[in-house]
């Protein structure tokens, strides 16, 4: 999720689709660092955003080696 400033709209935000698709069928993380993505239309515990987390927290020890 980007923008231009802070009055542009955000960017690659998720569609229902996208986190349904996700729910229903895949074991994978749901984004990538590179691509890094939260449900802002749900808790923070969804499926979709615990997964998240998982993503940030392994991007986040392999820059901080000694994180964990």
């Amino acid at each position: 999720m980007k923008h231009e400033d802070k009055h542009s709209p955000f960017t690659n935000v998720l569609n229902r689709a996208e986190v349904k698709a996700y729910v229903k069928g895949t074991q994978q993380p749901c984004c990538t660092t590179d691509n890094f993505r939260v449900d802002l239309n749900d808790t923070p515990t969804s499926i979709w955003n615990t997964s998240a987390s998982h993503v940030f927290t392994a991007s986040f020890c392999d820059a901080h080696p000694g994180c964990n």
